[in-house]
């Protein structure tokens, strides 16, 4: 978790609200893998702790997410929509952190799952082996890669995340970048946010003509436009 503004300026910075909408993943759900949550048995309440520490502290008490908390959301997600039980997503997430020794260990290359359990990935004489995580923890070879996230992350040469194409459907063009304006989304290469070309599609209502301000294509434009009205971060 960072301790101060100081040290934010590679991490990204958002709201609750603002990381549903860049994952997709419901602000409920999000606050509880945060934030932990309380329930009623019969013996009382009891309390679940986060799945794991936020990158970032709470600001005036409001509940904060950074750029690997994005990432540790998304796969997190796909797992729980795949099937698995949270308490064995929790499991593996403590020997990922254990064996990994990073905090936010789906934001490593290493991790992949079959849809019934976790991988992490290891290369030996040029054969992918992957050691459940979540189970037995035995050796098993597979094939089965979730590509629909992993093929969103640009990853450094240590296998770090650095950046992430939130969606490219309909944006192939618009990335964040945790070092880049507290992770705002902004058109790859360019560097212009998608929100400054959204707004002024509003002001002229003709892509050429924005394009043209920018020097950037039309297609561009459309794409920070189409970004833009779905994900308004």
């Amino acid at each position: 978790m960072r301790q101060n503004t100081e040290s934010l300026f590679d991490v990204g910075l958002y709201t609750v609200p603002e990381a549903s909408r860049l994952t997709q993943v419901s602000a409920g759900r999000i606050r509880r893998w945060l934030g932990g949550y309380r329930f009623r048995t019969r013996a009382g309440i009891r309390a679940q702790e986060p799945l794991w520490s936020p990158e970032v502290r709470p600001m005036e008490g409001t509940l904060m997410a950074g750029f690997n908390d994005l990432l540790e959301i998304r796969f997190v997600n796909a797992f729980v929509e795949m099937g698995l039980p949270l308490q064995r997503i929790r499991r593996a997430l403590l020997e990922l952190q254990h064996q990994v020794g990073v905090e936010y260990p789906f934001s490593r290359r290493q991790v992949i799952t079959d849809g019934e359990q976790i991988y992490r990935k290891i290369v030996i004489d040029g054969k992918s082996l992957f050691y459940d995580l979540s189970g037995s923890r035995n050796y098993a070879m597979y094939e089965v890669v979730e590509r629909e996230l992993l093929d969103a992350i640009e990853w450094d040469e240590s296998g770090q995340a650095r950046r992430l194409t939130p969606d490219r459907k309909i944006a192939k063009v618009i990335v964040i970048d945790p070092r880049v304006s507290f992770g705002r989304p902004f058109v790859r290469d360019q560097g212009i946010p998608a929100s400054a070309l959204a707004s002024a599609y509003k002001v002229e209502r003709n892509y050429d003509r924005v394009a043209a301000w920018y020097e950037i294509p039309a297609s561009t434009v459309r794409q920070a436009v189409a970004f833009h009205k779905k994900y308004a971060v």
